[in-house]
C-alpha cells in the first residue's frame, strides 16, 4: 500500500510505522532480521521492503502484516492503532480493556497464566488459586480503597509540605491537634490493616479442605 508521495514527517510519525519500529528495536529485530525470519516462515518479503514499513513509505498487504505480527507476537490491531494492547491474545486484551489494564499488567497476568501450566514448581504452580483469592477477598477491596482515597489526600496536601512545614498543616480535631502528615499516615496505616488481613484470611483458607483438594492437583515437584 504505497504511501510514498506523502511528506516525510507524516509518514515516519505515522501509527503503524512508529510502533513497527518500537516493537522491532524491544525484540531485537533489524530489517534483514525480520525479513529473513518472515521470509522463512510465512511469505517473501525483502529488507527494503521492512525499510519502507518503518519510514511510513508503505504499508503491507493482509498477508504479510499477517506474517509481522505472527513473527514479532504482536497483534494486528495494536500495530495499526486500533488498541492500546499489544497483545495477539484476543480473550486478554478484552480482559485489560474491560478492567483497564495497563499493557505491563495484561503482560504479568498472561506471564502468571503461562507459567502455571509449564512451571513444575509449586509455588509457581499456585499462583492462579491465590489470585482468585485476593480478588475476591473483601479486604483487597478496602485495602486498595483506603489508598486511593490516601494518594488522593496526598496530592491535595503535597504543596503544604516544606523545610519550614515537614509535617504539612496542623489541623485541629476536638482537642487534639494532628498534622497532615499524621493524616495521611493513619490512612496508609489503615490500607496496610486491610492488606494484612487480606493474607491472614488467605492463609486461613489454605488449611481448609477446600485448599487441601487444589493442593493434590499440585505435588510437590523437585526444583531445579
Amino acid at each position: 500500500m504505497p504511501r510514498k508521495n506523502d511528506p516525510a514527517y507524516s509518514t515516519e510519525n505515522s501509527v503503524f510505522a512508529t510502533r513497527l519500529r518500537e516493537i522491532m528495536k524491544e525484540r531485537g529485530e533489524n530489517q534483514t532480521t525480520l525479513a529473513d525470519k518472515i521470509t522463512s516462515q510465512y511469505v517473501t518479503i525483502q529488507r527494503q521492503t521492512i525499510s519502507l514499513y518503518m519510514s511510513g513509505q508503505s504499508r503491507p498487504d493482509t498477508e504479510r502484516l499477517t506474517a509481522i505480527c505472527k513473527t514479532l507476537d504482536v497483534s494486528a490491531d495494536w500495530l495499526l492503532g486500533l488498541t492500546d494492547y499489544r497483545t495477539a491474545d484476543v480473550g486478554m486484551r478484552d480482559a485489560c480493556e474491560y478492567f483497564g489494564f495497563t499493557q505491563r499488567a495484561g503482560d504479568m497476568v498472561s506471564a502468571i497464566r503461562d507459567a502455571r501450566i509449564t512451571s513444575q514448581n509449586p509455588i509457581i504452580r499456585r499462583l492462579g488459586w491465590l489470585l482468585n483469592e485476593v480478588i475476591v477477598d473483601s479486604s483487597f477491596f478496602f485495602g486498595l480503597r483506603d489508598l486511593s482515597r490516601a494518594l488522593d489526600y496526598y496530592s491535595d496536601i503535597y504543596d503544604h509540605f516544606s523545610e519550614e512545614t515537614p509535617e504539612g498543616q496542623w489541623h485541629d480535631v476536638g482537642e487534639v491537634s494532628i498534622s497532615e502528615q499524621g493524616i495521611l499516615d493513619a490512612m496508609i496505616r489503615n490500607s496496610s490493616e486491610h492488606f494484612s488481613l487480606m493474607i491472614n484470611n488467605i492463609l486461613d483458607k489454605a488449611e481448609t479442605e477446600e485448599y487441601a483438594k487444589v493442593k493434590e492437583l499440585f505435588p510437590k515437584a523437585k526444583y531445579d
